[in-house]
């Protein structure tokens, strides 16, 4: 492969300089300095090259909707209101909100796709439960947190819903009645606010990710387990396959806006364990997901040039396999990514509402 070429043409010259016996002996002219120089930039932005690449697009949909969600057997892809048969984005219908505030922030699948949560931006009625099979409104303009609903998520048995808001609480609540279970971070006063929900596979642990870092708590009784170490203000959420790994997107920035933690964290969830940080390259990560069957986390963001990238990076490394940029005429920052179940599908949102389905790859495939 030419990847291969390329890192091994500069291991090798790289490896030549070293192996030297008397460098000081040949002193390096201005030229030598120079070549050097350009040869090394050469073969960065050949690598850069082959990363980058176009997605093999199954089918996109204009002013569809931020957040995205695939159900638990791929066939289904809701998007903001929007619900689309995954293979081909057949639409087969549009959810009603009985009051649409400033948007859709969060949604969600219950497990036996009967149930779809919507979380919207405003300040109260900001939760709605619709059946999916004819789109009626089971439970609606529920006042779920104060100053809007930012994230959802429902646990793998279908029987709890959790939501997080800018209130800065986290809510348990049963399913599909909506009555409350529980209260998570709640207090007197200002709570730093919930950006991320997420249940473990076994449903036994519940993360919640926002400004104040990353806490995982025992959905049984709401007992804080861990607040996980390293942990900074975080938007996203996601867990690996085999459960036992947690990842956090986060945003933490200085006064001028500069990134002083924009990077994907890993922890065991076991023992909280950091074990390992992805940089972000100065920009926000907005939204990961895991790959189900590929060593692969994909990210969406905002790029400070591009306004917006889809990246992948390999976990065992943290290496940037795959980018993909989107038009930096738009604002077209991502706001939401995720995988079907299979591992075939990744889809992302933008912030115009553009909606791209597209056909996975796996680590070592071209994507186009």
């Amino acid at each position: 492969m030419l990847e291969l070429t390329i890192g091994e043409t500069r291991r090798r010259f790289l490896g030549s300089i070293s192996a030297k016996k008397n460098p000081i002996s040949r002193p390096c002219t201005r030229a030598t300095i120079w070549a050097v120089g350009v040869l090394l930039l050469c073969l960065a932005l050949a690598e850069a090259v082959l990363a980058q690449g176009s997605p093999n697009i199954v089918w996109q949909a204009e002013h569809s909707g931020k957040a995205l969600a695939f159900s638990s057997d791929g066939r289904l892809l809701l998007s903001g209101t929007n619900l689309w048969r995954a293979a081909d984005g057949k639409r087969i219908r549009t959810f009603v909100l009985p009051y649409n505030g400033g948007g859709v922030n969060a949604v969600a699948l219950s497990p036996d796709g009967q149930f779809a949560a919507i979380g919207i931006q405003a300040y109260n009625q900001n939760l709605d439960l619709f059946r999916v099979g004819d789109g009626a409104l089971i439970r609606g303009r529920i006042t779920a947190h104060n100053n809007g609903t930012t994230s959802v998520a429902i646990s793998p048995n279908g029987q709890l819903l959790a939501s997080g808001g800018r209130d800065g609480t986290a809510k348990i609540w049963s399913l599909p009645d909506m009555t409350l279970v529980r209260t998570l971070n709640g207090g007197v006063g200002y709570q730093a606010r919930v950006f991320a929900v997420l249940f473990s596979l076994d449903g036994q642990i519940l993360a919640v990710g926002g400004q104040g870092g990353v806490q995982l708590f025992r959905v049984s009784d709401g007992t804080l387990i861990q607040a996980l170490n390293g942990s900074s203000s975080t938007l996203s959420l996601a867990i690996s396959p085999d459960d036992q790994f947690i990842a956090a997107g986060s945003n933490a920035t200085d006064q001028q806006g500069q990134c002083v933690d924009c990077s994907i964290k890993t922890w065991r969830v076991s023992d909280g364990a950091l074990l390992q940080t992805i940089d972000g390259n100065n920009n926000s990560v907005i939204s990961i997901a895991f790959s189900p069957d590929q060593p692969l986390i994909m990210a969406g963001s905002g790029d400070r040039v591009f306004e917006g990238v889809v990246r992948f990076f390999r976990r065992s490394d943290g290496a940037l396999v795959r980018f993909f940029y989107q038009d930096p005429s738009n604002g077209s920052y991502i706001t939401s990514v995720a995988y079907s179940p299979d591992g075939s599908l990744f889809a992302f949102a933008r912030a115009d509402g553009l909606v791209v389905v597209a056909r996975a790859f796996g680590i070592d495939q071209d994507p186009q």
